[in-house]
């Protein structure tokens, strides 16, 4: 017969079941693996396992509704089960794998000798309850009891019904700094700083009504424990009726696990967040404030350049009317450049202005029938190239609360991106639609014009970035800047997906 102790290891992921495997390899013991919670309930069936270690996150079945399965069937409800996971360490979440009948919750990445002696400990303990099982004698089992409890580095303190100390471990008098005969016969009631504990026992002393899942046991209680030097510590507790061979209580066993260090902790990482916030507040201002400025700088810079604009422009047209006639070819090409520079310039700090508008105007959101918003810019814009074949696709668009004249900024932008870099077909077709995802709307405009390289689509959506030469393609640079702002504004979200020769797709979402 073989005798050699059992544990399941239930992992999704290999790596983590092959990783776990070599810390354990040194203990005798046969490992069994499994990396889904059905193969876990298999498993139990056919094996006599000393200890289950559990992933809490995997699919299909977490850790925690696999421990609910395993308490729930009489063959394994006593089986310990230790939770181990990377990315539920809070208290609530430790809370929850108590509750689902866990004996401890180890955090990933843990150190190998600390699980270890964890393990170590629930296998001298299966160990011990099988060999209390194989005693007749009364007195040889207090005996292995009380090896048990004094092997245990948790306090363990055995109550009678009356809520008096029958007998304890050494870990309870290192925590309340009694000697092992003061604490005998000491009332529950003094060793805290509430009844929670006593009420409970008394509750016990009704057989009737402690046959109820619920009475028997309560799991990692936060409280306050009283020391023999009135010291107050804050420690966790849990409860568990005794009960001898006939399935009578006669008394109930408490486990006290010290907290001091993690409320440290909990203090000093609450400070620090609170630290945290200021930073995050006094650097945010910093920011509001320098944004503010820049706007303002942007709004005075392309105001304060306007006149002086008007003057080259006013002097250009005087030299073209007055002396256009008695300069040579060369002087009248100059003349042109001049005003076709001075048109764009004219139009770079117009859109500048609106650009810096943009970030003072305030966002009033009210619904908005996007369908008439982007037929609208659509026609202001086709009346601009009334001789182009633009074929615009429009599917009834869903409605969105945002600010309209805002919104005719991002649409009118978008349609004029996709007219600009649509030149080149013989035939320009353009599409708008939309759809719902995870509580946000996007509409997209995607077009079958040259389209760009994606390695460069970080530059899209700042000023005066551009993908191609402002001579081959007319725009001032800050067109899609302003679309970038306005959904950015409205706490929504824009990008872009394109293909060299192949057009572009441009999106933007907005919270439903």
């Amino acid at each position: 017969m073989n005798d050699q102790q059992k544990i399941l290891i239930v992992d999704d992921k290999r790596e983590n079941l092959i990783a776990l495997e070599r810390v354990l390899h040194d203990l005798d013991v046969e490992i069994i693996q499994v990396d889904c919670g059905n193969d876990a309930l298999k498993a139990t069936l056919n094996h006599d396992f000393a200890l289950a270690i559990l992933d809490v996150q995997m699919p299909e079945m977490d850790g925690y509704e696999l421990a609910e399965f395993i308490r729930s069937e009489d063959k394994t409800k006593h089986l310990p089960m230790i939770f181990l996971s990377a990315v539920y360490f809070d208290e609530t979440h430790v809370f929850k794998g108590y509750e689902a009948g866990g004996v401890d919750f180890v955090t990933k990445p843990y150190n190998p000798f600390y699980l270890i002696s964890k393990v170590k400990v629930f296998l001298q303990l299966d160990k011990q309850k099988k060999e209390l099982l194989e005693k007749i004698e009364l007195e040889k089992s207090r005996n292995y009891l009380e090896s048990i409890l004094m092997s245990v580095n948790d306090s363990i303190v055995v109550f009678s019904l009356e809520g008096k100390i029958k007998t304890v471990n050494k870990a309870t008098l290192s925590l309340w700094g009694y000697e092992y005969e003061e604490m005998i016969g000491i009332e529950a009631i003094q060793l805290f700083d509430n009844n929670i504990y006593t009420s409970w026992l008394h509750s016990l002393k009704n057989y009737e009504a402690s046959l109820h899942k619920t009475d028997f046991a309560f799991h990692k209680i936060e409280t306050t424990l009283i020391k023999k030097n009135k010291v107050e510590v804050p420690a966790l507790i849990s409860g568990s009726a005794l009960l001898n061979r006939n399935g009578t209580i006669q008394g109930a066993v408490l486990v006290a696990v010290d907290i001091s260090d993690r409320k440290k902790a909990e203090l000093r990482i609450h400070q620090l967040n609170e630290e945290m916030e200021e930073r995050v507040m006094e650097r945010t201002h910093q920011l509001e404030i320098s944004v503010k400025d820049m706007e303002s700088f942007s709004y005075s810079v392309s105001h304060d350049l306007k006149t002086p604009l008007r003057a080259i422009s006013g002097f250009t047209y005087a030299l073209y009317e007055d002396y256009f006639e008695k300069l040579d070819e060369e002087g009248k090409d100059l003349i042109k450049i001049i005003v076709e520079n001075t048109r764009k310039m004219g139009e770079i700090i117009e859109d500048l202005l609106s650009f810096s508008r943009l970030g003072r105007k305030e966002v009033v959101k009210n619904p908005a029938d996007m369908n008439r918003i982007f037929i609208d810019s659509y026609n202001e814009l086709k009346a601009l190239s009334p001789a182009r074949k633009i074929n615009l696709t429009i599917s009834q668009l869903l409605p969105c609360s945002a600010d309209a004249s805002l919104m005719h900024h991002v649409v009118t932008n978008l349609l004029s991106n996709a007219f600009k870099f649509t030149i080149p077909r013989e035939e320009a077709e353009i599409e708008v639609a939309s759809f719902e995802k995870d509580q946000q709307i996007t509409y997209y405009v995607k077009d079958n014009g040259i389209g760009f390289n994606m390695k460069y689509a970080d530059k899209l959506f700042g000023v005066f970035q551009r993908l191609y030469n402002s001579l081959d393609y007319d725009g001032s640079g800050v067109g899609l800047a302003i679309v970038y702002k306005v959904i950015y504004r409205h706490g929504g979200k824009v990008w872009a997906e394109a293909e060299e020769n192949k057009g572009a797709t441009f999106y933007f979402s907005l919270p439903k």
